[in-house]
C-alpha cells in the first residue's frame, strides 16, 4: 500500500471512530501502516534534527497530533511556546508509535484535530493491545516527559 492510499483509508475510518468497532478497525490500520513502514503527516517543531511532534494535553496524558490527509496538516496554523507555528512533517508510523509506547506523557493520538466531522482519538491502551511487547525508542522524535 501506498502512503496516499493509508491517508485515503484512514479519511474514511475518521468519521466513523466513534463506533467502538470502527475504532479498532482504524487502530488495525495503523498497525498495518507501522508494518509496512508508511508515513502520516504529523504537525510541529523543528529543532536541528530532532522532531516534536505537537500535541494536545488531556486529562489522561498528551496526544500527539496525526493527520488523515495532506490538506488538514497543511492548513494547521498553531504556534508552538516559543511563538514558532508549527509545520507538518510526513513521519512514519513506526516512530511515531514507538515514540508514544515509550513515553508515559502520551496517551494516545488525535487525528484532525480541528475538523469535528473527521477527528479521531486512538487511546494508547487500545494500540498496545493491538500491538504488545516493548518497542524501540525512536532517536529521530523527542517529546519531554
Amino acid at each position: 500500500m501506498t502512503n496516499e492510499e493509508f491517508w485515503q483509508k484512514l479519511d474514511i475510518l475518521a468519521p466513523t471512530c466513534r463506533d467502538v468497532n470502527n475504532l479498532r478497525e482504524f487502530a488495525l490500520l495503523l498497525k498495518q501502516g507501522y508494518e509496512e513502514d508508511l508515513c502520516l503527516p504529523t504537525a510541529g517543531l523543528l529543532r536541528g534534527n530532532l522532531f516534536n511532534q505537537a500535541y494536545i494535553p488531556s486529562s489522561r496524558g498528551r496526544l500527539l497530533l496525526c493527520f488523515t490527509n495532506l490538506k488538514s496538516a497543511v492548513s494547521f496554523k498553531e504556534r508552538g511556546i516559543d511563538g514558532r507555528a508549527a509545520t507538518w512533517f510526513p513521519l512514519k508510523v513506526r516512530d511515531i508509535l514507538n515514540n508514544m509506547f515509550n513515553k508515559e506523557s502520551i496517551a494516545g493520538l488525535a487525528f484532525n484535530p480541528r475538523d469535528e466531522k473527521n477527528v479521531a482519538v486512538v487511546p494508547k491502551i487500545l494500540l498496545e493491545e493491538i500491538m504488545p511487547g516493548p518497542k524501540p525508542k525512536p532517536e529521530s522524535l523527542v517529546n519531554g516527559e
